[in-house]
Parts: C-alpha cells; structure tokens; sequence
C-alpha cells in the first residue's frame, strides 16, 4: 500500500473526528466553522485550502477526546 495523499489524509481524519464524536456533516462544520458541504468535499477527497492547519486542529481534537 502507498502512502496517502494529503488530500485522502485529510478525509481520514475527519472521518475519524466525525465518528468518534458521533457528529453528522452540519454539526463537525458548526464545530469547526466550516459548511457541511465543505465537510463533506473533505471526506470525498476533494481538499482544502489550508489542509495542515485543518490536519493540526483535528489530529489535536482528537487527542483530546482520548484524554
């Protein structure tokens, strides 16, 4: 298996963010400030304009849910 592209790195995290706080499309976007359109354009794929900032917050969301 190859490495991810930022782009399927990205969707996986939010994925994961969504799932593990049991949060649909609308409210992960209210949570983060972003549209559920935009929410879902990341888990299809299709980008960012600032992926590592988002790939910072969510990889940091999350280990906070682990604390």
């Amino acid at each position: 298996m190859g490495r991810l592209t930022p782009e399927e790195k990205l969707a996986r995290l939010m994925k994961r963010y969504r799932a593990e706080n049991d949060l649909n499309t609308e409210a992960a976007g209210d949570r983060l400030g972003l549209s559920a359109r935009t929410i879902e354009g990341i888990e299809q794929g299709r980008g960012f304009n600032s992926p590592r900032v988002l790939e910072l917050a969510l990889e940091r969301l999350l280990s906070l849910t682990k604390a």
